[in-house]
């Protein structure tokens, strides 16, 4: 009989506005004791620090985690994780994934490809509010990201877990069989793995060291790849076919890469001295009209000419964050200003926005591009939700999820009303 703290997961359903960690542990199992959840407890929130979840845009899939099918035109809190203090989240196509600062995960929205990564709700088309992921609970998460319809994280103790759609073996696992559970990744477990991005189709992952290992779609990840054995012959240098590299393989480089990001069907990578390069990923791609529903291969998949070898993107200088998109990039400069690239180039040249206010972080959806800025204007989610501190704003197809931190009154009045064990 497994104990209480090897099987606790809590129903996100019950988890109503000011209903108490213990009284959620009590719901499911009567017979607990308070020092039962001391460990969950106290990973509950290690610092005084309390941050809130917010969410806005297309909600018809449940990927705003409103408990409702509703879609919203200003950032909402996500009431079942009101109390959990959400640091970081990822959003796909129609799913989202947020972790607390204590390193728990939550997932929500479609999961006709078992994105959510939930064995509970296994033969669920979608999930309307926040549920934990399987077997997850236990082992805190340091870093959370989303592609289309899969996701990768890194835990805390340096495994690699992955799960939903797998069709084009972009979970890593050497098969193409989709997975409502994460999976570990042997091969990363030793490559001490610091940071990862997933795109539409691929992932790509970075070592301390700065190497990247990279898998699924081979035309979007890189060139050339030294092979492990057993996939398409043993030990092939720099082949640029379009076969499926099913587990994490390294991108040879000459270069040292520091930061990492994945665009829908390219990867963007900043070297040791600051400049942003485009692996993989094709030229001549055509524009996305509409969401897609299904992964897939694009209709002239076969016309395009992919790259082979990394290439510089020009006019940038001093980046400090940048983000990859459908068929274009975007970074901030030293001073927070914007610069915009397309990948559909031979020799691809960033443009400065014209855009008054500096800016401080900024995402990329396959389609458009949000930021936050030091000075609110219009009807900008900064003055929406109010002036916050550590807010990051992460964008999907169509919505929006934003972490803040709340302001030193709000966070003592909520730590006034907290309840405590009886």
């Amino acid at each position: 009989m497994h104990s209480f703290r090897q099987t606790v997961i809590f129903p996100r359903q019950h988890h109503a506005r000011g209903i108490s960690l213990w009284k959620r542990v009590k719901e499911i199992f009567p017979s607990a004791r308070s020092e039962d959840i001391s460990l969950i407890k106290t990973r509950s929130n290690p610092s005084d620090e309390i941050f809130r979840l917010y969410s806005w845009g297309n909600g018809f899939n449940g990927q705003l985690g409103l408990g409702v099918p509703e879609d919203k035109t200003t950032p909402t809190v996500v009431p079942d994780l009101r109390n959990d203090h959400i640091t970081s989240a990822s959003c796909g196509v129609e799913h989202a994934v947020a972790i607390s600062a204590a390193g728990y995960g939550w997932a929500w929205g479609g999961n006709s490809h078992m994105q959510i990564g939930s064995i509970r709700h296994f033969f669920s088309e979608e999930l309307f509010a926040p549920t934990a992921i399987s077997n997850l609970w236990n082992d805190p998460i340091r870093k959370v990201s989303c592609g289309w319809y899969h996701s990768l994280a890194i835990l805390r103790d340096g495994q690699i877990k992955s799960w939903g759609n797998n069709c084009k073996g972009q979970l890593g696992t050497g098969n193409r069989f989709n997975f409502s559970e994460p999976q570990p990744l042997s091969l990363l477990s030793r490559k001490d793995i610091v940071d990862l991005s997933c795109g539409a189709l691929h992932s790509v992952a970075i070592t301390r060291e700065g190497q990247i290992y990279s898998w699924s779609v081979r035309s979007y990840m890189g060139f050339p790849l030294i092979f492990n054995r057993g996939f398409n012959g043993s030990g092939q240098l720099g082949l640029t076919g379009s076969a499926d590299v099913l587990r994490p393989t390294l991108v040879e480089l000459s270069m040292k890469i520091q930061r990492i990001t994945c665009g829908s069907f390219h990867t963007q990578v900043q070297d040791e001295n600051g400049d942003i390069y485009i692996l993989g990923g094709p030229t001549g791609i055509p524009h996305l009209k509409e969401r897609p529903h299904e992964p897939y291969s694009l209709d002239n998949h076969a016309t395009m000419t992919y790259r082979s070898e990394p290439i510089k993107v020009d006019g940038l200088h001093h980046i400090t964050q940048f983000a990859a998109g459908y068929n274009f990039g975007a970074a901030i400069d030293a001073n927070g200003a914007i610069y915009v690239w397309s990948i559909d180039k031979s020799q691809p040249l960033a443009r400065k926005v014209d855009f008054k206010e500096k800016v401080k972080s900024l995402t990329l959806s396959p389609t458009h591009c949000t930021v936050i800025s030091d000075i609110s204007s219009g009807n900008s989610p900064q003055e929406v939700v109010g002036p916050k501190d550590k807010m990051q704003v992460h964008a999907g197809w169509d919505f929006h999820l934003l972490t803040a931190r709340l302001s030193n009154e709000e966070t003592a009045d909520i730590q006034r009303n907290q309840e405590s064990p009886e």
